[in-house]
């Protein structure tokens, strides 16, 4: 199999001037920046580059100098050539009738007959492209494609479905309000030696039809004589390009019929017409037709072509105007770009501090709860003191005190039960005791620094929550940025009204970091509150197994312990944090970057946290 359609049926003609102003014009001078960088490695000859506009009519003359006024940037490298001069450059044009030319230098012509099949062979071999011929896709589900030869499963889907509208995705192309333009072109036999065309040739009635033209005032003028004159022109949608093989033959086209379906018999009138439209403006030696054709491409009223998104990691993409070969590449950059907007790349992954990044084991907040509680006559014992842990401060406090053995610790100190003034009192004496001994835990957990300058190297933003309050990151944060640990932002305890496991920590991320959807980020956290955060904003979760709070241990220690054992401890701090609503669960950040890609897998399969 190979491609039979637009790609094929083309002039080949990538044409930059007279494309419409801002997005269609961008479009094709990329795709012609691309096709240049292309085709000499894919073994594609460049048949010629470069345009001239005839202007058979003072009126044509006077619409293209005001098209080079119109726009520096448009024009820059074109220029206005009198008719003897552009007869030297182009001794094919035909003198009589000729007022004058602008000449492009932008435009480059490949034939399509040999580039759609040389530009397959280079990306297979070059670049290890898979292209099945012969398949038919019958519909998109979830990251899988469904064909007569099976299931594919796909990491984003681009359905190009050109003039096909009856096929996937119709219901939603129905509503686009599309109709179909049928195109005729010819093959002129080769011209003998020694003619050759040193770029493509267009004439007066292009000026209505090319957008950069057609929107000046001037163009006005042109239509109204082509009006008079030439009005079965106007009619079949006739205006000329010619462009020439290397066997020297020329392809001369071509008309524009909209209907749904377009008719299928081709008239004979508008070949004629054609034709007679090219010996008016080229002197042709040689003007039998080898071969006719037609071609047929969705347009739309006002859209030159749609880009739309029917489904997470899946666009849907048509040129619905006769721009295709000159705009496809650019915009095929565009959907790409587009396509990594839905995955983790376009978002952020938001670390835990304590037990994550930094303080292996996450111990620094344990000896202050230990003395703080001590210093009103009740015993606690670190692993006590651990169980709340990825709450704000006080709100760890306070679940202490909730605990019926603290609770009772508390009476017996105190000679009364706990209360919000019990809270206070030891939350006034935990802060400065955490204050002071956190800079002594600051130290980065293996792998972490290299971690996240990879994921900035992707194109991620680094976010943080913590359930420390600021006074205490005030001793951490420049001791972990020394060590290559500075997170785009950061969101203590204290900073909102509530804070883990409520999402506004996140919330407040997403909104510092300008990053959406929530599905776009992981949060990566020790604990069971730090996770739930997460999910409860809607992020990806990542659970810290080995590295925090739930196996408390320094990488010391931990290494120190039999392979058993921290099978064991990897075994209920997994559980304990997929119980919390971890979508997946590391030993720890040095091991992130896979479970990053696991996700990006889920969701091109269409999955959300």
């Amino acid at each position: 199999g190979r491609a039979v359609g637009a790609s094929l049926r083309n002039f080949g003609f990538v044409t930059v001037t007279g494309q419409q102003r801002g997005t269609c014009w961008r479009r094709a001078r990329r795709s012609r920046e691309v096709w240049a960088e292309v085709a000499p490695q894919a073994g594609i000859p460049v048949e010629h580059e470069g345009l001239v506009f005839a202007a058979r009519s003072p009126e044509a003359l006077a619409g293209l100098e005001a098209f080079l006024d119109s726009d520096a940037e448009m024009a820059a490298g074109c220029a206005l050539l009198e008719a003897a001069e552009a007869v030297r450059r182009y001794p094919q044009l035909r003198r009589a009738g000729l007022h004058g030319a602008l000449w492009s230098p932008h435009e480059l012509r490949v034939d399509p007959r040999l580039a759609v099949d040389r530009l397959a062979a280079w990306l297979s071999e070059t670049h290890a492209v898979e292209i099945r011929y012969g398949v038919t896709v019958t519909g998109v589900d979830n990251g899988w494609l469904q064909s007569d030869a099976g299931p594919i499963h796909a990491g984003a889907v681009v359905v190009c479905p050109g003039a096909d509208l009856q096929g996937l995705y119709r219901q939603r192309l129905a509503g686009f309000g599309l109709t179909k333009c049928k195109l005729h072109m010819l093959r002129l036999a080769p011209q003998p030696s020694g003619w050759r065309l040193p770029g493509g040739v267009m004439t007066d009635p292009s000026i209505p039809r090319y957008l950069g033209y057609a929107e000046l005032p001037a163009a006005r003028a042109v239509r109204a004589r082509l009006e008079r004159e030439r009005p079965e022109l106007l009619e079949m949608g006739i205006h000329l390009i010619v462009t020439q093989d290397a066997d020297g033959s020329l392809v001369v086209g071509d008309s524009h019929h909209y209907g749904d379906p377009p008719m299928i018999f081709q008239d004979e009138r508008v070949d004629r017409a054609i034709l007679d439209l090219a010996v008016e403006t080229l002197e042709l030696p040689e003007r039998r037709v080898v071969a006719r054709w037609t071609g047929v491409y969705p347009s739309h009223p006002s859209k030159l072509a749609l880009i739309d998104a029917p489904e997470p990691r899946v666009r849907l993409v048509l040129v619905t105007s006769g721009t295709g070969m000159s705009t496809a590449f650019a915009l095929g950059e565009e959907v790409v770009d587009d396509l990594a907007g839905d995955g983790l790349n376009a978002g952020a992954v938001i670390f835990d501090w304590a037990g994550t990044v930094v303080d292996h084991g996450s111990r620094a907040p344990m000896g202050a709860f230990v003395a703080a509680f001590g210093r009103f006559g009740v015993d606690l014992s670190i692993a006590q003191a651990r169980r709340p842990m990825g709450l704000p401060k006080r709100d760890h406090i306070k679940a202490l005190l909730e605990m019926p053995e603290v609770a009772a610790g508390w009476q017996a100190a105190q000679g009364g039960s706990p209360d919000e003034a019990a809270i206070d009192r030891l939350y006034e004496v935990f802060v400065p005791m955490n204050a002071e001994v956190v800079a002594r835990h600051a130290e980065l957990i293996p792998g972490a620094a290299e971690t996240v300058a990879a994921l900035r190297a992707a194109g991620l933003k680094i976010g943080s929550t913590t359930g420390y309050v600021r006074e205490i990151m005030a001793r951490l944060t420049g001791p972990a940025a020394a060590q290559g640990f500075a997170p785009d932002n950061l969101v203590c305890a204290g900073d909102l009204p509530e804070g883990r496991p409520s999402p506004f920590n996140i919330y407040r991320t997403l909104l510092d970091l300008q990053v959406w959807p929530a599905a776009a980020c992981v949060k990566i956290d020790d604990t069971e509150p730090g996770i739930a955060e997460g999910v409860n904003a809607g992020c990806w979760t990542v659970g810290v197994a080995l590295t925090g709070n739930t196996v408390g241990l320094t990488a010391e220690e931990l290494a120190a312990l039999p392979a058993a054992e921290v099978a064991g401890l990897r075994a209920r701090a997994t559980a304990r944090l997929k119980a919390a609503g971890a979508h997946l669960v590391v030993d720890g950040v040095a091991d992130l970057q896979p479970a990053l890609a696991d996700l990006e897998g889920r969701l091109a399969r269409g999955q959300r946290p």
